[in-house]
């Protein structure tokens, strides 16, 4: 809902031809912003319909501003697990930074034991996947 009103608000922007960099400013600090926001937390846990939904309100976005760089939920989702990876296990004084152990090799880290769903979703074991595939990197 929050979304929607402001995707009003860059159409009226856009009426008055305002420029696509402008656009694209109001567009990630008022709509990307509020989708993403805190989403390390929440995403594993959408159904594939809120995900496409989500997915239709980034897209039309990308329609109004005219930009097709624009990135995708999971491209989102991505960055910002990344980002906060990179965050645990570079400070030693993170409450996480145990959670992330390195192999011997000092290369990859050690998946976590998860044996609920529940936690196999949650942000350390996907935290690793990511940063143990080298492609997503």
């Amino acid at each position: 809902m929050k979304c929607r009103q402001r995707i009003f608000l860059l159409r009226k922007l856009k009426s008055f031809d305002v420029s696509q960099k402008i656009l694209t400013l109001i567009y990630r600090s008022l709509i990307e912003s509020v989708i993403s926001f805190n989403i390390v937390t929440w995403y594993n846990y959408l159904s594939l319909s809120q995900k496409n939904k989500l997915n239709r309100i980034i897209c039309l976005c990308n329609r109004i501003v005219g930009e097709t760089n624009n990135q995708l939920l999971f491209q989102l989702y991505n960055l910002a697990l990344k980002r906060k990876a990179k965050q645990c296990t570079s400070d030693e004084k993170h409450p996480l930074f145990k959670r992330f152990e390195l192999l011997p090799s000092g290369r990859r880290y050690r998946l976590p034991l998860a044996k609920k769903s529940l936690y196999k979703k949650s942000f350390v074991p996907s935290a690793v996947l990511l940063l143990n595939n080298p492609k997503l990197k």
